[in-house]
């Protein structure tokens, strides 16, 4: 029980893993914990849905089922944020042995949601089902992410240590 305690307060926070990723923005090197990569997620999740409400109530665009998220501020963010999202993405895995091109799992579903909002309405509901396909080819990815870290040195480096100490992983 102490060394779970331990452990919780070593971890890196919601702030501390922001920061990192976006101090390094477009590294693909190296390694990062399930904390920097989990609160990250959390981060971008939640901007993008208070991005999404804003295009739909302020700028009135996205708002239908549909389009949710896809307005002007959307996009801008999607954009922005696309190099540490993918640089984090690679560090994790890396964590944890494996090859940051694992990454191109999600790409399907990238470009059949992309194709979805270039459709015509009636070709939509085969493309809603296509990027449905193309999320299962993501679980192999979302699993990865929560195994634990490495505690030895892989060929990606040492085991990734937030600044205030890590022994999670």
């Amino acid at each position: 029980m102490k060394n779970e305690a331990i452990q919780t307060r070593n971890m890196m926070d919601f702030g501390t893993a922001i920061k990192t990723c976006f101090r390094k923005y477009a590294d693909f090197s190296g390694r990062a914990t399930r904390a920097e990569y989990w609160w990250f997620v959390l981060f971008v999740v939640l901007v993008s849905l208070g991005l999404g409400v804003i295009d739909c109530s302020v700028l009135g665009s996205g708002c239908d089922i549909d389009t949710f998220g896809y307005g002007a501020l959307s996009w801008l963010w999607i954009l922005a944020i696309l190099l540490p999202d993918l640089a984090v993405g690679a560090r994790r895995l890396h964590d944890i042995g494996r090859s940051g091109w694992w990454l191109l799992l999600w790409a399907p579903s990238y470009f059949w949601m992309l194709l979805d909002l270039l459709a015509e309405p009636s070709d939509r509901e085969i493309l809603d089902i296509l990027a449905a396909i193309g999320l299962l080819f993501a679980i192999p990815i979302i699993v990865m992410a929560c195994f634990r870290t490495w505690p030895e040195t892989n060929r990606y480096g040492d085991p990734a240590q937030p600044k205030q100490g890590n022994s999670e992983g």
